[in-house]
C-alpha cells in the first residue's frame, strides 16, 4: 500500500459520513497501518475500540436483519473479522477508507483532489460511519455493510452515553481544534453527535452545512464539491469568524442547524422549527399521548384505558379537523417553565410497553384504538415519529374534515349523549361550540 501523506496541522475538522456504496474490485492490503487511524490522535483511544467492537459483534450475531437477510449474511460482510482495529488480531483485507468509499459526495470532492487538496490545506477531516463511528479518510478499513439510517439498534450505540460525541470532543481537545463543520446531511447521522453539547467547549465554533436545493442525501454530492471547492480553500480564522450565516454557491454556512427559512427542510428540521416558533392556529404541543403509566398496560389488551390526557389529545385532533388542519406534536411541552427545552420526548410513554415486540408499532395501535373510541370513524390522520434533539417526537398529521367532527366521549372516557362535543381551533388552543 502506498504511503499516504495526510497529517493535517489546522484547527478545522470537517464531519461527513460513510458512503452505502464502495468499491469491490480494487486490491486490498493484508496489513492494518494503525499510523493511518485514528487511534493516532485521541487521547482515550479504549472508548473508541470498545465501541467499534460492539457494532462489529451486532452485525456478526445474526440478530439484526437487512432488506430479509440476516446482516451477517450481507455479501458485504463475508469476509470481516476482528481486526485490530476492533481489538481484535485476525487479519482483514483494508482499503483507506477515501477510496473504499465510492458514493457521490466522495466522487465530487475526488474530482477536486480528495485528499491531496486536505493535505493542501491542512484541514482535519472524520468520517461517521455505523460500524466503525469516527474515521480519519486515510484510515485503512475493512469492507462492510452496516446502513445506519436503517438500523437504529447501531444508531444506539453510539448514542448511549453519548459515545460519539465524547469520542468527537476527545479528538478536538487533543488536536487543539477550534472550529467543527457539519456536512452531515441526515439527521440519522446528525443526531449522533450532541450539538449541544460539542457547541458548550470553549473557544470552539460550531457550523453546519445546508443545500439551497437539495436535503439528505441529495445534498451530499453538493458538499463534496463546495468541500472541494470553496471550503478546503478557507483558512482557520476565516471559518472561525463566521457568526452569522454565510451563503456560498448555494450553500449556507450557519451556527444554526435548522436551514434559513427559504431553504428546503427534512420534515425533522421543520418540526423543530416549528417548535420553536410555539403553538399555533395548526400547531398543538402534547407532553403525552397515554399518560406513561402501568395503567396503560391494559391498552388493547383488556380494552381501551381512559384518561384525561387521551381525552385532550382527541380533543386537539377534533379541533384540527373542524378547523383547517395541521398537526399536534406529542413528546413537546407546552409549558416550557422548568424545562431546558420543551422536547421531552415519548420514551416515558412507551415504557411500559417495553416488553413489547415492537414497542412503537404498540403505541400507534393504542393511537388508532383512541381514534375509533373517541372519534368513531377514521379521517386523515396520519402518524409519524421523529428524532428532536435526541428525543422521539410522534407527529399526528390531522387533514381538515369536509364535514363537522364531534367528540363521543368525555374526560373520564364515557359516552357523551347526542351529537358529541363539537371543537374548532382558535389561534391558540381549542374552542368548544
Amino acid at each position: 500500500m502506498a504511503i499516504i501523506d495526510y497529517s493535517p496541522t489546522g484547527k478545522t475538522v470537517l464531519i461527513s459520513i460513510c458512503s452505502g456504496t464502495k468499491d469491490f474490485s480494487s486490491p486490498r492490503s493484508l496489513e492494518y497501518y494503525q499510523d493511518y487511524s485514528i487511534f493516532k490522535r485521541l487521547s482515550k483511544p479504549d472508548l473508541l475500540k470498545n465501541a467499534r467492537r460492539t457494532s462489529l459483534k451486532l452485525i456478526q450475531s445474526g440478530r439484526i436483519s437487512y432488506n430479509g437477510l440476516p446482516l451477517s449474511q450481507h455479501p458485504n460482510n463475508q469476509a470481516l473479522v476482528e481486526g485490530p482495529e476492533f481489538y481484535g488480531d485476525q487479519r482483514g483485507q483494508y482499503l483507506p477508507a477515501m477510496n473504499l468509499y465510492s458514493g457521490r459526495f466522495f466522487e465530487n470532492f475526488n474530482k477536486f483532489g480528495g485528499i491531496s487538496t486536505l493535505t493542501k490545506s491542512s484541514q482535519h477531516m472524520l468520517i461517521i460511519s455505523g460500524l466503525y463511528g469516527l474515521i480519519t479518510p486515510v484510515e485503512n478499513i475493512q469492507l462492510y455493510e452496516c446502513p445506519l439510517e436503517d438500523l437504529t439498534e447501531f444508531q444506539e450505540i453510539w448514542v448511549r452515553n453519548d459515545t460519539l460525541t465524547r469520542i468527537l470532543l476527545d479528538y478536538i481537545q487533543t488536536n487543539n481544534i477550534s472550529n467543527v463543520v457539519d456536512l452531515t446531511a441526515q439527521q440519522e447521522y446528525r443526531n449522533l453527535i450532541n450539538w449541544p453539547v460539542l457547541k458548550q467547549a470553549r473557544g470552539l465554533s460550531v457550523l453546519h452545512c445546508h443545500s439551497q436545493r437539495f436535503v439528505r442525501d441529495e445534498a451530499l454530492p453538493e458538499f463534496g464539491i463546495f468541500l472541494g471547492k470553496i471550503l478546503s480553500q478557507m483558512k482557520d480564522d476565516e471559518i472561525h469568524g463566521i457568526d452569522k450565516d454565510k451563503q456560498i454557491d448555494g450553500i449556507c454556512l450557519s451556527k444554526d442547524i435548522i436551514p434559513p427559512s427559504d431553504y428546503p427542510m427534512e420534515e425533522s428540521h421543520r418540526i423543530e422549527s416549528l417548535i420553536r416558533r410555539h403553538e399555533s392556529h395548526t400547531v398543538e404541543f402534547k407532553a403525552s399521548l397515554t399518560g406513561g403509566t402501568v395503567d396503560n398496560l391494559d391498552d388493547l389488551e383488556h380494552g381501551l384505558f381512559f384518561n384525561e390526557i387521551k381525552y385532550r389529545v382527541m380533543k386537539s385532533v377534533v379541533a384540527l379537523l373542524n378547523s383547517d388542519g395541521g398537526e399536534v406534536l406529542v413528546g413537546v411541552s407546552d409549558d416550557w417553565n422548568g424545562h431546558e427545552h420543551p422536547v421531552i420526548g415519548i420514551e416515558n410513554d412507551i415504557r411500559p410497553f417495553i416488553l413489547k415486540r415492537d414497542p412503537k408499532d404498540y403505541y400507534l395501535q393504542i393511537l388508532d384504538r383512541m381514534i375509533h373510541a373517541y372519534i368513531g370513524k377514521i379521517y386523515k390522520i396520519r402518524p409519524s415519529f421523529w428524532t428532536i434533539h435526541r428525543k422521539t417526537v410522534l407527529q399526528i398529521k390531522v387533514e381538515k374534515s369536509q364535514a363537522p367532527v364531534f367528540l363521543k366521549r368525555d374526560k373520564r372516557g364515557s359516552p357523551i349523549l347526542g351529537t358529541g362535543e363539537y371543537w374548532k381551533r382558535q389561534n391558540v388552543g381549542d374552542s368548544r361550540r
